[in-house]
C-alpha cells in the first residue's frame, strides 16, 4: 500500500492539477494569473491486480535504480509513476480517456522535481514549467487550448517574481504587471477584451496592498468633431 506517498501528496504545495486533477486552471477572469492552488492532491490508486494488468498496457516507463513501475486510474485518467521506498521517485505520466500523454513530469522523494508539461485534451501544450524540490522555479507559461498564450511569469522559490502577462484566447493582451516575493507590486494593466488591446483600468500595488486604480478619461473631441457636435444638439433643440 503506499501510505506515505499518499501522506505525502496530501501536504504537497500546489499539486492540485499535477496528480489526477486535471489541466491547469484558466486564468481568472480578474486579477492576476493563479499559477497552482493549493489543494489536496488524491494520490494514485494503490498496486493491485487490477492495476498490474493496467500497467501492461502503458508504454514502458524508465525508473531509476532500486524504483519500480507503478500504475493507476483515478477519475480524471490513467497515471504512470515510480516508486521507490514509498514514495514516488522517478518519471510520472498522466494519460487523457483516449490515450494520449495529459501529463509528463519528475518527481524526487515525493516532490515535483525538473520540467513539467501538461497537454489539453485536443494535443495542444496546456502549461509548462520547473520545479526544485517541490516548488516553482523559473519561467512557466500557460496556453489556450487553440494554442495562445494564456499567462506567462517567473517563479522564485514557490513564489511569483518579475514581470507577469495574461492574454485572451484571440492573442490580445488580457493584463501585466509586476510582482514581487508572490504579490502585485507596482503598476499593473488591464485591457479589455475583443479591443484591440484598449486599456480598461490601471492599478498601482504596494507589496500586495492596492494603493489606487486609473480609469482611462474619455478622449478629448477635436475641433471639427466639437463643432459638428454643437450643430447636432442645436438641430434637435429646434426639432
Amino acid at each position: 500500500m503506499l501510505t506515505r506517498m499518499t501522506l505525502a501528496l496530501a501536504t504537497a504545495a500546489g499539486l492540485s492539477y499535477l496528480v489526477g486533477c486535471g489541466s491547469p486552471p484558466p486564468p481568472p477572469a480578474s486579477g492576476a494569473p493563479q499559477a497552482a492552488p493549493a489543494a489536496t492532491a488524491p494520490a494514485p490508486a494503490p498496486a493491485s491486480a487490477s492495476n498490474a494488468g493496467l500497467a501492461a498496457d502503458l508504454p514502458p516507463i524508465q525508473c531509476t535504480e532500486g524504483a519500480r513501475p507503478e500504475a493507476g486510474k483515478s477519475a480524471n485518467g490513467v497515471e504512470q509513476w515510480c516508486e521507490r521506498d514509498g514514495v514516488m521517485h522517478g518519471p510520472y505520466h498522466r494519460f487523457h480517456d483516449d490515450g494520449t500523454k495529459a501529463v509528463d513530469g519528475m518527481y524526487a522523494d515525493n516532490a515535483p522535481d525538473g520540467d513539467w508539461l501538461w497537454k489539453h485534451p485536443n494535443g495542444t501544450k496546456a502549461s509548462k514549467g520547473n520545479y526544485r524540490k517541490g516548488k516553482q522555479a523559473g519561467s512557466w507559461t500557460w496556453w489556450h487550448p487553440n494554442g495562445n498564450r494564456a499567462q506567462e511569469g517567473d517563479f522564485l522559490a514557490g513564489r511569483k517574481a518579475g514581470h507577469w502577462t495574461a492574454w485572451y484566447d484571440d492573442g490580445t493582451r488580457k493584463e501585466m504587471g509586476l510582482y514581487h516575493n508572490g504579490n502585485k507590486h507596482g503598476d499593473w494593466t488591464y485591457f479589455k477584451s475583443n479591443s484591440g488591446e484598449e486599456i480598461e483600468r490601471t492599478e498601482t500595488w504596494k507589496r500586495g496592498v492596492l494603493v489606487q486604480t486609473t480609469t482611462p478619461s474619455a478622449p478629448v473631441p477635436s475641433d471639427d468633431e466639437a463643432e459638428k457636435d454643437g450643430k447636432s444638439d442645436k438641430a434637435s433643440k429646434s426639432g
